[in-house]
This record gives C-alpha cells, structure tokens and sequence, in this order.
C-alpha cells in the first residue's frame, strides 16, 4: 500500500527535527530529558518536546508549584450561550479520548479556589468548531465569527470543587488555520471573568496523532508551537503546557491554571 506524500513527509520532517533536538541537547545548559514511567498506573508519561523551546507544565501532578497561566485571546469562536453544564463534552465527534484535568488556583500562594467556573471548547478532529461549522478550517475568519448553526460539540462548564478540581472529557483536539492544537479555557470568578487562557500540547505528539484516525483525513497542521502566533504573543505561554500522559486508547493531560484573584 502507498503512503501518501504528506504522511512521507510528515515522517521525513519528524526525523530531522529529532536529529535537530539531539543536537540541541548537547549545548552547554540544555538537559536531554528521558521518558518516565508510572509505577501501578496503566499511563505512559510522554516525552515533553516542543521542537526548540522547553515549557514547564506546571502540573499538580508533579508540585504544589505554580504560576500566573498566560492569558491569550478568546478567539473568533467562543459561545457563552448556552451553558451547559457537563463534564463529557464529546457528544458525537470522533477522535482520541481526552480527558483533562485542571486545578484552579490563585498564583500568589497556590492556594485552591472552589466555586470557580471554567468553561472549556476547541475545535473536533477535523478543525470545526460547533455553532460554526460553517467555516472553513483552512480559512481564518476575520474578526469575530457569526454563528452558523446550534451544534454545542465539544463545550462545557464545570465549577471546582473545595481542592480547586475540574475533570472534562473531550477529543484530542485537531488544527485549523492559523492556529496549532490548542484548547481555550475561560475562568469566572464571582461572575466576573479571572482569565482567558488556551492550554498546548507536546509537539511530538501533535505530530504523532496527525498520522492516527480520523486526524488523518487532512493533512498534518503547517503550524506548529513555535510559529503559532499566540505562543509567541504569550512569550511562550508560561503555565499554559498540559502534562500529557497515555491511557487505554487516548491521553490525559493535567495543569495547575493559576490565577491572580
């Protein structure tokens, strides 16, 4: 069976960039970092690699460590009606299991916040995002987008609990022009909005899941985390990296979100 050119070349590009990262990791001050594994978990940790730039995650999971996340745009596709209300968010979208695991802190201090409400939406496999679908994927609207349809794919709410914990599960998310993966999140505190953030994935993997089904009906993103523009107008997106790790048949990613109250 033929490959197709750009999973060729997806592949090709994959190698020279892990033959650039070897060459980088022998520089004065640069660490190579080595996969760990969990002991009595069914989860792989994977290995943190955004080709040329090396952003902490900041997970809970690892630290009571925090920092401010970065703030970043809300985007051309953001619905703040309706609500709802739901931790599952996949409705009837294929993709990659996801879930993702947030703690909501206040960043002087690390301590948790309960009762913040945090609402979660990205783009499905194929880079439409539900109440637009309407648009193109590898066209960037300008301006704000005007709703085409009432689909609520891959959106939700859910408020934290007394350690500062929200839990979604969703679909690995797939691109769109002009724009790597990402997830958007928005943190209402008393009604009132703390942040707007967008949460990143380890470039190896954004590239690993492009080759998977149904990523690969288009194909593999030419954005990545090092020209995506919000990265760099986010300065690198500090506290914005979700520490991935593998499951049965899908992924999840854990991030300490810290907020100045």
């Amino acid at each position: 069976m033929n490959t197709p050119k750009w999973q060729r070349r997806t592949l090709l590009f994959g190698l020279l960039g892990a033959a650039a990262r070897k060459l980088t990791a022998l520089q004065p001050g640069r660490q190579q970092r080595e996969s760990r594994f969990t002991s009595g978990l069914k989860r792989r940790f994977i290995e943190t690699d955004n080709s040329g730039f090396d952003p902490v995650s900041h997970s809970f999971e690892d630290s009571g460590q925090c920092v401010v996340t970065a703030g970043a745009m809300e985007g051309p596709f953001y619905v703040d009606d309706p609500v709802l209300m739901r931790s599952d968010i996949r409705e009837d979208r294929e993709g990659l299991p996801l879930e993702v695991v947030l703690r909501i802190v206040e960043a002087d201090g690390c301590t948790p916040i309960a009762g913040a409400a945090v609402d979660l939406w990205h783009c499905d496999s194929l880079g439409f995002y539900s109440h637009y679908t309407a648009y193109d994927p590898n066209v960037w609207p300008s301006g704000r987008a005007n709703p085409s349809d009432n689909e609520t794919f891959l959106r939700g709410r859910q408020v934290s609990d007394e350690d500062g914990m929200v839990r979604f599960q969703t679909i690995y998310p797939g691109w769109y022009t002009p724009r790597v993966q990402h997830i958007h999140a928005r943190i209402v505190l008393e009604q009132k909005v703390a942040a707007t953030v967008q949460l990143y994935f380890p470039e190896k993997l954004n590239r690993a899941v492009a080759l998977r089904k149904p990523y690969n009906q288009r194909p593999p993103s030419p954005y990545n985390n090092l020209n995506d523009f919000v990265i760099s107008q986010s300065k690198g997106g500090d506290g914005s990296w979700l520490k991935m790790t593998e499951t049965d048949g899908g992924y999840r990613g854990s991030l300490t979100v810290g907020v100045r109250v």
